[in-house]
């Protein structure tokens, strides 16, 4: 519905099950930061057992200052013994992921 093509895993379960709740919540905040504030035109969300990395294409990390959501997210993955990074990618866009013990 908003013109971002998605390209998402299909199963889900890779995740471990300790992380599921987490990543779940990140990856919510995460895609609605996508479509809210990137203009990109495409998402892809890889998922591993212990890692999540959402990557857009559009305007990158320097068009906006971390805001609530992003506050959020960190602190509720800080709490969950994990890591955020939030970069720009190779060809532009936003690169988050987050790593979990």
């Amino acid at each position: 519905g908003a013109g971002i093509e998605a390209d998402v895993p299909d199963d889900p379960a890779l995740v471990d099950p300790r992380h599921r709740i987490v990543v779940a919540w990140v990856l919510r905040e995460a895609v609605t930061n996508v479509v809210r504030h990137s203009g990109a035109t495409r998402c892809v969300v890889e998922l591993d057992t212990d890692r999540m990395r959402v990557t857009d294409d559009g305007q990158g990390t320097k068009v906006h200052k971390e805001g609530n959501g992003l506050r959020g997210i960190r602190e509720r993955v800080c709490a969950a013994g994990g890591t955020l990074t939030l970069t720009t990618g190779p060809t532009g866009g936003t690169v988050l992921e987050v790593t979990l013990d």
